[in-house]
């Protein structure tokens, strides 16, 4: 089983966050400004993808083998996330980790979160601030008593989740219309999600969620 890294472009984790996360870790691309990312992390990837519009030195680019730069034209239809994640499928990697994407414009972010809806799901995706995963059904989470936790409803209802160690247990929010669990508690350390109709997307503090690890 091969594991492998996305940084992309948007905000990213402090560096010694980052090089917590690359942790047994195969495979290691970037799309577009995400080179800039890795490099300001100390990490050089072995191909970056996309149309390199917003890369800070596109002419660096110049000096990579030619199998490492996959030049898109920006006339596409998929995100430059979205390649890079097609990418990490065709090399391969049956585990998938994106890094970055914090802060910088909301339709980026709402993109991203589509891509727990897509073909090539990341099994996490870590911003400068949060751990993000898709919930479809058990996930046991491991913290202390007052870590938090958010979670969203994503794609088609009906939605339905039942929960175990969380102050405010989720089984009764209306996702139908709209609800979620935000900066919910730990109780002890460990509790336990179990989505039982639809997908949700599960938000933790990064620091939080990388000591647990």
């Amino acid at each position: 089983m091969s594991r492998g890294i996305l940084f992309i472009g948007g905000a990213h984790p402090r560096v010694e966050y980052v090089h917590q996360i690359l942790k047994d870790i195969d495979v290691v691309g970037a799309a577009d400004s995400g080179y800039d990312s890795a490099l300001a992390c100390g990490i050089k990837p072995q191909w970056v993808v996309g149309d390199m519009d917003s890369i800070a030195h596109p002419d660096q680019l110049q000096k990579l083998p030619s199998h490492a730069v996959d030049w898109c034209s920006q006339e596409k239809d998929e995100t430059d996330t979205e390649l890079g994640m097609m990418r990490l499928n065709r090399e391969g990697c049956t585990s998938s980790i994106l890094i970055g994407g914090g802060e910088g414009r909301l339709d980026h972010t709402l993109a991203l979160t589509k891509l727990f809806l897509g073909e090539w799901v990341p099994d996490a995706w870590y911003t400068a601030y949060e751990w993000v995963s898709l919930l479809y059904t058990q996930r046991i989470l491991r913290g202390s008593a007052g870590h938090r936790l958010s979670l969203f409803p994503i794609g088609n209802g009906p939605w339905k989740v039942h929960s175990k160690g969380l102050q405010w247990p989720v089984d009764s929010v209306d996702w139908q219309n709209g609800g979620y669990s935000l900066s919910n508690c730990f109780l002890e350390e460990r509790i336990e999600l179990y989505g039982v109709q639809g997908l949700f997307l599960v938000m933790r503090p990064i620091e939080e969620a990388l000591a647990n690890s």
